[in-house]
């Protein structure tokens, strides 16, 4: 679990949200992109505009789950999401990511 980005690598942008299930999310995204089924418009446009192969589907951040049963990792999720858009992403080139959430 953790906080995922969908990285347009032309326009130095990238799409960022949660999830309990990293591969499972960033497969659908994957998938729902490539059917022309997904719910983000503006990545929707820029995935058309640029192509698949300007597109990086990867995890920035994990959260280890803990040993207690039950528990629920909303908040801290939410708090690994706020840390990821204060302190953004950079290309490899050290190129600033502009950061925007998924949903």
């Amino acid at each position: 679990m953790g906080v995922y980005a969908v990285r347009d690598t032309i326009a130095h942008v990238a799409y960022v949200g949660t999830a309990m299930d990293l591969p499972g999310i960033l497969n659908r995204h994957r998938f729902e992109l490539k059917v022309g089924g997904h719910r983000n418009a503006d990545l929707v446009a820029a995935y058309n505009a640029h192509g698949p192969e300007s597109f990086v589907f990867e995890t920035t951040d994990t959260l280890e789950p803990k040993s207690e049963p039950g528990q629920d990792y909303a908040r801290e999720l939410e708090m690994l999401l706020e840390l990821r858009m204060a302190h953004g992403l950079t290309e490899a080139d050290g190129t600033p990511v502009r950061l925007t959430l998924m949903y």
